[in-house]
């Protein structure tokens, strides 16, 4: 049975407010365990897992082939870990981030801390969905390791990746829980139920966005890491969709909760139900924040459909503005490495279309008269080109989800 608990803080003499010396009572909550929990989907629940299973199943076929994966792939997770790493407050330009993270002019330190911050977390979405495509199962060391990489660039100011050893809260004073908006699960309670959801996480039982909701509402609920719980929790249900083969491609879901954040952070205050597991309050609080992400998957596979579609029409705007170009040639090879990867320096093009300096500078030129490529470093040394067409898609896949795309 979901309930508070009743817990005293002691007195710290050395607390800034006269509350914050005084200690006293605090609530945390302490969930259910999900692996066994009695579930029960109203029909609008229904409806909206029904209508993101088939939105994904559409976006599946959009994306179905190794095109779409090579290059599709590679702008989703960078869409999705730069919107999870927003909505935890990072303050970053998307574009800044994609320069840096394709294609580094400059020692990785010199960048400013939020772009190497969102560049992690797109760098541990990368890793968990590898993980799980090499047939790895969800586990606590998998997810130590995504919350490893996610704080990265934090990792001597907070403890990244291990489960916590401390009592945390939400809001209120930074000095004690007293006063806090939530308190998750005390500290000795934590590795049991990261035991249980993983559980859950590798059990086939239920619709697998449903199956992501609920990981994701859960990991949320007991904050397991002492930072960096709404990253996971979103990493997390990107690993359930993926293991259950219900998204060929990573979703951009951040970007639909950052939509209408307050509508998320309601339906995830009301899953954290008081009472048993299949009481009023369980079922209410629990078909709110499932419909509510389900909604989030099918804005997503939407907008992620319609990105697909877009970018490999790029390719063939493209060659139809070339004209002939032979199939394995150094153009071919670097026209289609650009879609994926719209930064390149001039060492890295050689590199990907395998050829000598003057045939890779030559397609460079071939391109460049084109339209396709414009170079964005002066001189002729060192140079680095953007392709501005593929940037302008990857940008605007980013921009807020409407209703209207689902």
């Amino acid at each position: 049975m979901a309930s508070l608990i009743k817990y005293s803080w002691p007195p710290d003499p050395f607390g800034p407010t006269e509350e914050d010396r005084l200690g006293g009572e605090y609530d945390v909550y302490l969930p259910d365990r999900l692996a066994e929990r009695p579930l029960y989907f109203d029909p609008r629940t229904a409806a909206e897992l029904g209508a993101a299973e088939a939105a994904l199943a559409r976006f599946c076929a959009v994306a179905d082939g190794p095109l779409a994966g090579e290059v599709v792939g590679r702008a989703l997770v960078r869409a999705e870990g730069v919107a999870s790493a927003r909505l935890a407050g990072v303050e970053v330009d998307a574009r800044e981030v994609l320069r840096a993270d394709l294609e580094r002019p400059i020692p990785w330190d010199l960048y400013d801390l939020p772009v190497r911050e969102a560049a992690s977390s797109v760098a541990a979405l990368a890793y968990g969905l590898d993980e799980i495509d090499g047939g790895a199962p969800i586990t606590a060391d998998l997810l130590i390791a995504v919350h490893l990489r996610l704080l990265a660039e934090r990792s001597k100011e907070v403890p990244a990746g291990a489960l916590r050893q401390v009592q945390t809260w939400v809001g209120g004073s930074a000095f004690n829980p007293c006063r806090a908006e939530y308190v998750p699960p005390p500290p000795e309670a934590v590795e049991e139920l990261v035991d249980d959801l993983l559980r859950f996480c590798n059990d086939a039982t239920l619709p697998p966005v449903a199956q992501a909701a609920l990981a994701f509402a859960q990991l949320e609920a007991v904050r397991p890491f002492a930072d960096g719980n709404g990253r996971a929790a979103r990493a997390l249900a990107q690993l359930v969709l993926r293991s259950r083969r219900a998204a060929v491609l990573p979703l951009p879901i951040s970007l639909a909760i950052a939509s209408s954040p307050d509508l998320y952070v309601r339906s995830l205050q009301a899953y954290r139900y008081r009472g048993p597991a299949d009481g009023p309050q369980a079922r209410e609080g629990t078909n709110r924040w499932v419909a509510a992400f389900a909604r989030a998957c099918r804005l997503a596979a939407a907008r992620a459909a319609s990105f697909t579609d877009h970018l490999l029409g790029l390719e063939r705007v493209w060659r139809e503005r070339l004209g002939r170009v032979r199939r394995r040639s150094a153009t071919a090879r670097l026209l289609r490495f650009l879609l994926g990867v719209p930064v390149v320096s001039g060492k890295r093009a050689a590199v990907v279309v395998g050829r000598s300096a003057v045939q890779t500078n030559a397609a460079i030129d071939r391109l460049k008269g084109a339209g396709i490529l414009r170079q964005t470093s002066p001189g002729r040394r060192h140079r680095v080109f953007e392709a501005p067409e593929v940037f302008e898609l990857w940008l605007a896949l980013q921009r807020p989800l409407e209703e209207g795309e689902g």
